[in-house]
């Protein structure tokens, strides 16, 4: 039979296994966790619309996006120097992870928060993180009330260094084989 101190550390464990989890899972270079990613939705594309002639007006730069029935087209509405839209489809995370301009829709802190404000809902506990609601039945203690440990606020701090260290080495890499194959675009 396990102590309750035992318990209360496998229980500190898992709260803390998951919140890495999650802010992994909000941090990482996705379309969807981008800031600057908009999602538009297609009309339906059967509707017959009735066109009515318009002057026509010279423009710089013509934009055609070809989108497929019923699928919602991801992109980049990072605003541009003319303050018109940059022209990036991003609704796959090959494209978020090779972007210059990503930025997490939501910082570390707010995750926390986030993850913390679902932890007091039994029933999202129970939903997802089954193994923790068995372990706060046994204990009759809340793992939100948990506070986390120096150990594991310092391991969280080194793992925000090491994922922003790689990002910028991942875009160095990126802009130097940009450079040397000529496709770089300042």
């Amino acid at each position: 039979m396990k102590t309750k101190v035992q318990i209360e550390s496998r229980l500190r464990k898992l709260r803390f296994r998951y919140l890495r989890k999650y802010l992994a899972d909000t941090q990482k270079r996705s379309h969807g966790n981008c800031l600057y990613n908009k999602t538009d939705i297609p009309l339906n594309h059967e509707r017959k619309t009735e066109l009515t002639p318009t002057k026509l007006t010279p423009r710089n730069q013509v934009t055609l996006l070809v989108i497929q029935p019923d699928k919602p087209v991801g992109y980049c509405s990072y605003p541009t120097n003319a303050g018109s839209w940059s022209g990036v489809i991003c609704d796959d995370d090959d494209v978020s992870k090779n972007c210059k301009y990503f930025t997490p829709s939501i910082n570390e802190d707010e995750s926390r928060a986030i993850f913390d404000s679902r932890l007091q809902d039994d029933g999202y506990v129970l939903t997802n993180f089954k193994d923790v609601a068995a372990l706060q039945w046994v204990l009759e203690e809340r793992a939100f009330k948990i506070e986390t440990s120096f150990i594991e606020k310092f391991v969280l701090f080194l793992s925000h260094i090491f994922r922003a260290a790689y990002s910028f080495l991942y875009l160095a890499k990126i802009r130097v084989f940009r450079i040397r194959s000529g496709l770089d675009d300042n």
